[in-house]
């Protein structure tokens, strides 16, 4: 079973500013090995590490989210996390936010 994030990274890092979703760790690691279009630096290698680690471990999995978007922001990629991109229609509909309400 693949881990997913409870939100997922968008980023645009290609030559033709391509938008890329990535909603978990495996799909991190298959970026950051196969597709990367930027210098392999610390950070890069920092991510790389935790994606790993998150595939055997799912309690890392957030730690490998966060080492992702470090990377993509030393690389220069915009994301959405930092408001640079801003994907059309995505809203947030008051209908649809469901709270916690325990059971008495």
């Amino acid at each position: 079973m693949d881990t997913r994030w409870r939100s997922p990274v968008v980023l645009k890092c290609t030559e033709a500013a391509e938008i890329i979703t990535i909603t978990g760790p495996r799909e991190a690691l298959v970026l950051l090995a196969c597709k990367w279009p930027a210098p392999h630096d610390e950070s890069f290698f920092a991510a790389m590490q935790a994606c790993s680690e998150a595939l055997g471990r799912p309690e890392a999995s957030e730690r490998a989210r966060t080492a992702l978007l470090a990377a993509a922001s030393d690389a220069g990629f915009p994301s959405e996390e930092d408001g640079a991109i801003r994907l059309p229609g995505k809203k947030v509909n008051p209908a649809d936010h469901h709270s916690y309400r325990p059971e008495v």
